[in-house]
């Protein structure tokens, strides 16, 4: 797609002048396998009663663990 070309063209641009411009910050974004969200039992102990499980049946959510990717242009 030529929309999304350009934007990687764009990038690469940033990316290449990011390390030469100290004003410019360069974060990353990653996102990783999502989590089953579940109380699981693992043979631990604990003060009071919890209601947990010993398989990964019915997860109640699952979460997308991510960071992030930004180039930031710094007006100092």
């Amino acid at each position: 797609m030529t929309e999304t070309a350009a934007i990687f063209d764009e990038l690469a641009n940033i990316n290449r002048e990011a390390p030469e411009d100290p004003t410019m910050l360069r974060l990353s974004l990653d996102a990783k396998a999502r989590v089953n969200i579940v109380l699981f039992d693992r043979g631990g102990k604990n003060r009071i009663t919890v209601e947990t499980n010993d398989h990964n049946f019915n997860p109640k959510t699952t979460l997308t663990p991510e960071t992030l990717n930004l180039v930031i242009k710094l007006y100092i």
